[in-house]
């Protein structure tokens, strides 16, 4: 069992070093660089989402999906940021009436449509903006990442009750509330390299994000639970799929832009995000 859980460990650090840095040097590039990293994430998030919940032969309905998220990033880019989600809700609806499929299936498969969607028009409305896209992403980043490894360390090291053992019998309160002194940590490092106004509002709102990155990955883990998969995908060494990789970002992602948006006008969604 032990040796078992090393092997796991060392493939997330050695996927971890591959990927991060590919990531954050399409994210700080920016532009035409960062738009494309999203949308092939929408693209592998869409086929992920039809093969768990429909089926490998769900033929043109996978198409579809990827079209759907695609076609919002580029609606996204053009500045289209609340029409992009209203398309997402539409073709969750849609989409899910073609599937032909019942119940939690047909719950699971529109949640995942609208969430999936949702986060890859916020991602590239976050990015866009001119003076705060940057700092609002690698917040993002810093906050997700943080929570992950935090939560991750402080479970296995202190482990004690666990948190919601039906759906996932592997997360402890330790590591809970491990993951929210990550979050509240890489805010307070943010705020300490760009100066947004208020330490104590960007540290309050890393922790709410933390709250809300793990909520997404319990989410996640009850919908493999209902699905009968143990990762939503192959693609990642040591992580599963892409979703089991971007549970948590995908949460905060959504739980960003719609402060942004409340806030003001969707072409300053990371200005609204950040600055109080």
């Amino acid at each position: 069992m032990q040796k078992r859980h090393i092997s796991e460990l060392g493939l997330r650090v050695l996927s971890a070093a591959v990927a991060i840095p590919i990531v954050l040097g399409m994210t700080i590039l920016g532009g035409i660089w960062f738009q494309f990293l999203v949308l092939l994430l929408a693209a592998l998030l869409a086929n992920e989402l039809v093969e768990n919940v429909v089926g490998v032969h769900a033929g043109i309905l996978r198409l579809l999906t990827v079209m759907l998220f695609i076609g919002s990033g580029v609606l996204s880019i053009n500045g289209a940021v609340v029409p992009a989600l209203a398309v997402g809700f539409a073709g969750a609806l849609v989409f899910t009436a073609m599937a032909r499929i019942q119940n939690v299936r047909a719950v699971i498969f529109a949640a995942g449509i609208i969430f999936g969607n949702s986060a890859v028009v916020g991602l590239i409305a976050l990015r866009s903006d001119l003076n705060y896209g940057l700092v609002a992403i690698l917040w993002l980043f810093g906050v997700v990442w943080s929570v992950d490894s935090m939560a991750y360390f402080s479970g296995r090291l202190i482990g004690g009750p666990k948190l919601a053992p039906k759906i996932s019998p592997n997360k402890t309160w330790a590591g809970f509330y491990g993951g929210l002194a990550g979050a509240a940590f890489a805010g307070f490092i943010v705020e300490r390299l760009v100066d947004l106004g208020s330490e104590i509002t960007v540290i309050g709102l890393s922790i709410l994000a933390g709250v809300v990155a793990q909520a997404g990955d319990l989410q996640e883990s009850w919908a493999k639970r209902q699905l009968g998969v143990k990762d939503s995908g192959r693609l990642l060494p040591g992580h599963g799929g892409i979703w089991d990789r971007l549970d948590g970002l995908i949460v905060v992602v959504i739980f960003a832009t719609l402060i942004g948006l409340v806030r003001g006008d969707a072409q300053s969604v990371a200005l609204n995000l950040l600055v109080w």
